[in-house]
């Protein structure tokens, strides 16, 4: 920045005119400091058509961004890179010009079925827990994930509180199986009351289907009373699981991480003190009573 300064026969005290301007550097780069500017709408359809047909020469890209130098005076269009990895935090928070909401335009491409209507305020119901996809890719355990399509406009969400003797007997289990079978998504745990509190979402049919079955078709060893069943408004994940609230198993949690707290004070005074020997064995008095205490040990054995 000195430098570039220097050229332009500035220094860091120079003291600039009113309104006048200075650039610190010349780069055109956002993170460098270059103050990003918003051009969409001035792009004719040539200079679209110069970026669509430069991505399609390199088809394994899937997603791609195009820097071009365009001349207006001159009438000329270059490409001069394609990012594999394009920063698209210009376009989201430009400094001038319109914001370009990039990012929901990428997903709304690769999931078109998860697009909401944003003229009735629609959120999507559903969506994937992306951590866990992620982890199995990073992990080389599998090189490819396949997510289910989202639920069609007919699904429906519902929430379930069960009475009876539905604990410890399995249900949660058995809940699972059904809910499975029937491609259905939510989840099934234990409340402190002894009930059963679950949420299923899917295909309409499918999950009245469900709910019959809870309410008329359960195993002997288990008994149910009633089924209070409500509308579910909350976004639900894809897939169904059982999530475990056991106060048993919170209580075996919070013990085992009391120990860990333990063990970890106990390996950091182990340190100290070893520390504090080690510092002992090397002080000069430590070295010069060797010999007294070689003696005494001889008469204690004696």
């Amino acid at each position: 920045m000195k430098e570039f300064l220097r050229e332009k026969d500035y220094l860091l005290e120079t003291i600039l005119n009113k309104g006048e301007r200075v650039f610190l550097n010349e780069s055109t780069i956002a993170s460098a400091g270059a103050d990003t500017v918003e051009v969409t709408d001035e792009l004719t359809p040539e200079d679209k058509c110069v970026a669509v047909k430069a991505v399609k020469a390199l088809p394994e890209l899937p997603v791609c961004g195009v820097d071009i130098m365009i001349d207006r005076e001159k009438g000329t269009n270059y490409v001069l890179e394609l990012n594999s990895r394009p920063n698209i935090g210009g376009s989201l928070f430009p400094v001038v010009g319109k914001a370009r909401n990039i990012s929901k335009a990428i997903v709304d491409y690769y999931f078109p079925e998860s697009i909401c209507d944003n003229t009735k305020n629609e959120i999507s119901k559903f969506y994937f827990n992306y951590e866990s996809i992620v982890k199995f890719l990073k992990s080389g355990v599998v090189e490819e994930v396949v997510v289910p399509p989202m639920p069609s406009e007919n699904s429906v969400i519902k929430k379930m509180t069960v009475s009876g003797k539905v604990q410890r007997v399995g249900f949660r289990k058995w809940v699972y199986d059904r809910a499975v079978d029937r491609r259905l998504n939510g989840y099934v745990k234990n409340l402190k009351n002894k009930n059963v509190f679950i949420v299923v979402a899917g295909d309409k049919e499918r999950v009245q289907q469900f709910i019959d079955t809870i309410k008329e078709d359960t195993p002997k060893k288990m008994n149910v009373k009633t089924v209070d069943e409500e509308e579910w408004n909350k976004p639900v994940k894809m897939g169904f699981e059982i999530r475990n609230t056991s106060s048993h198993i919170k209580k075996v949690r919070k013990k085992l991480n009391a120990e860990k707290e333990k063990n970890k004070e106990l390996v950091h005074q182990k340190k100290q003190t070893k520390k504090k020997l080690d510092s002992i064995e090397q002080s000069k008095s430590w070295r010069y009573t060797l010999p007294l205490r070689n003696v005494v040990k001889t008469f204690k054995r004696d």
